[in-house]
């Protein structure tokens, strides 16, 4: 009884805490910023700047957010880090799931698009307008880098770590891809989300190198905006 009170504490204190503290972060500091660039536009002198400017300021309000909220849960990482060995990738192996990312993302996306399921959900209708508005440059840069690096610190490296060491591999990889899911707000990206993110962890685990996630995660985002972006 003792032993199963500890491991809920465990995963209380390392999976669901380091969530909140990141979300609570990266949240609180997008909705002062955002907030503060409102009031800005009011003044009589923000007239002068174009919308185009303020697109900017609000896309590197979300950045600053996503990163503040990844250093805030940075101590749980390192010590995760620290717990695992780390091996190499090798060349082929990266290329590998850089193709694997891309193919599997394509294939989900119009697999829910020639089923209309990417039509049932309004929410993602809007969410999907915001993400596409961005320029190519900053989009690589957003989806391609920064955001996986974030995203798989803060859901491979520490929650799929903590619950893997708590439990099961299985039940790392199953609970970290649900709240992986959870996480992005509206039934197709939650569904989108949980099966990449089983993959995600899956190479995790099976490369015991977070930049597996990583570049599988990257390679899927860009492989999709830029599907969009041209055709």
């Amino acid at each position: 009884m003792v032993k199963n009170e500890n491991k809920t504490m465990n995963i209380l204190s390392q999976v669901f805490l380091p969530i909140f503290i990141y979300y609570f972060v990266s949240n609180l500091f997008v909705l002062a910023g955002l907030s503060f660039a409102e009031i800005i536009k009011t003044k009589a002198f923000a007239g002068s700047l174009s919308e185009g400017f303020w697109f900017y300021t609000e896309t590197f309000i979300k950045m600053a957010g996503m990163a503040l909220g990844g250093v805030a849960v940075y101590p749980y990482f390192r010590r995760e880090k620290l717990r695992k060995e780390q091996k190499s990738l090798s060349l082929q192996t990266a290329v590998a799931l850089v193709g694997s990312g891309a193919g599997l993302s394509l294939g989900l996306n119009f697999l829910f698009a020639v089923t209309g399921f990417t039509e049932s959900s309004e929410q993602y209708s809007r969410v999907a307008e915001t993400q596409f508005a961005l320029p190519l440059w900053l989009a690589c840069i957003f989806y391609g880098v920064f955001s996986p690096i974030v995203e798989e610190i803060v859901f491979r490296g520490i929650v799929c770590n903590a619950l893997c060491r708590n439990t099961t591999n299985r039940m790392g990889i199953v609970g970290s891809a649900l709240l992986f899911g959870a996480f992005h707000g509206n039934v197709v990206q939650m569904a989108y989300a949980f099966l990449m993110g089983m993959c995600m962890a899956f190479f995790y685990q099976k490369y015991k190198n977070l930049s597996a996630a990583i570049l599988f995660h990257g390679a899927a985002n860009v492989a999709v905006y830029l599907t969009v972006y041209f055709f």
